[in-house]
């Protein structure tokens, strides 16, 4: 074995030293087709080796309590939990066993098949079950074997299958604050209740632009903002307010004209969520375009002294205007639609900046951020209608956003 394991280090090493960047588009797939069969086999291989460490209890020797406590500490292996519980399925799954020693289906594929294997008897297996699922496992990705898998176990199964889908009913959700205030978010849903947040938020995503460098997990994050913008306004009242986020700044910071955001005993001195996390005073620009404000006078010590009544920015007939003029974000080069944008200032209201129709654009909630917090400007000719837009370094975007009437 020690031999054969040498070989291979050989046969790997040499293999590394070929840059894939240096072949041709043709040559590229080729190689695939035939490594990753290769790789399965070894996959396939390690999994057995896995499972005969587990059965005969070798981590032992080492001082491990377990198989996956040696994986995990010795070989810094992730899944290592799934692995064992792979390896010792396999043993009453020949058929699937074989198909991945050929390296005709993956690891994922044998996860699955050891997945719904657990609620068969082992006669059923034997029967034919365990045939049907290698077969079903080599002529589909894990994606749709996935579904056949279950299929198999619900038909072999309907008890295991009733109790699976009681099982799934349980749900939690964990939304903590992170240190740098920024929220995490874990959970399992139902699967009711997961394929409508699936659809809510597949409503809310804009159109796959190729151009676009973001990715799909940010698009998601940015698609559940607008979902939570959108249920705030629906949302029932809590202590008499509708859903909302409250910034407490100074207004000369906010006006930019207090550029120490920190005091000589270095405390943060610019903007706080109501939750006390620090807003940068860009941010709460950025916020303070498009919403309800309620100036309030604090004393010394940050004691209410007056509160005055909340202020509406932006009325509906000046965004109903802005929406039939801008027909969506106005930064050169973005689509995305009515839904995503927020009401900007041009000249902003802090710094004396009307709020009226001509001194207002839609951006959308990414270009609104680029505009204020990332150095970038834009520029709205009215007597043409034309948007041009300039980077950090001031450079030019090559782009430009024309007026809904005059586009194609």
């Amino acid at each position: 074995m020690g031999d054969r394991v040498a070989g291979l280090a050989a046969a790997i090493a040499a293999f590394v030293e070929v840059d894939p960047a240096d072949l041709p588009a043709g040559v590229q797939l080729a190689v695939l087709r035939q490594v990753w069969p290769l790789l399965c086999q070894l996959d396939a291989q390690i999994t057995r080796i896995v499972g005969v460490v587990n059965a005969q209890g070798s981590a032992a020797q080492e001082g491990a309590v377990s198989t996956v406590a040696w994986l995990r500490s010795r070989l810094h292996a992730g899944g290592a939990g799934p692995r064992v519980q792979v390896a010792k399925a396999l043993r009453s799954m020949p058929e699937v066993e074989a198909a991945f020693q050929r390296g005709e289906i993956s690891f994922s594929h044998a996860r699955l098949a050891a997945r719904a294997a657990k609620d068969l008897d082992p006669a059923v297996l034997a029967g034919g079950v365990d045939k049907l699922l290698a077969e079903q496992a080599v002529e589909q990705p894990p994606v749709r074997f996935a579904r056949a898998a279950q299929r198999i176990r619900d038909h072999y199964h309907p008890d295991a299958a009733d109790k699976h889908a009681r099982d799934l009913q349980t749900q939690w959700l964990d939304v903590d604050k992170t240190f740098g205030g920024a929220v995490s978010i874990s959970g399992v849903l139902a699967p009711d209740t997961g394929e409508l947040l699936l659809q809510t938020l597949g409503a809310f995503l804009p159109p796959v632009n190729p151009d676009d460098l973001v990715s799909a997990t940010t698009r998601r994050a940015l698609a559940l903002g607008q979902l939570c913008r959108a249920a705030a306004a629906a949302a029932p009242q809590a202590g008499g307010n509708k859903p909302q986020v409250t910034v407490t700044i100074d207004l000369d910071t906010l006006r930019g004209r207090n550029g120490d955001l920190f005091n000589p005993h270095g405390a943060w001195t610019g903007g706080r969520y109501g939750t006390g996390t620090p807003v940068h005073p860009e941010t709460a620009r950025r916020l303070a375009c498009d919403c309800g404000l309620i100036p309030m006078v604090l004393d010394a010590a940050s004691e209410p002294l007056d509160v005055g009544r909340k202020q509406r920015l932006v009325t509906p007939a000046i965004r109903r205007a802005l929406e039939v003029r801008d027909g969506g974000c106005r930064f050169p080069g973005c689509d995305r639609p009515l839904a995503w944008c927020d009401a900007h200032h041009l000249k902003h209201w802090v710094h004396g900046g009307h709020t009226g129709l001509d001194n207002m654009i839609l951006l959308c909630r990414r270009h609104h951020v680029l505009v204020h917090e990332c150095g970038w400007r834009i520029h709205l000719d009215h007597d043409t209608g034309i948007v041009t837009a300039h980077d950090p370094s001031g450079k030019r975007l090559d782009l430009v956003s024309r007026p809904r009437a005059h586009s194609p």
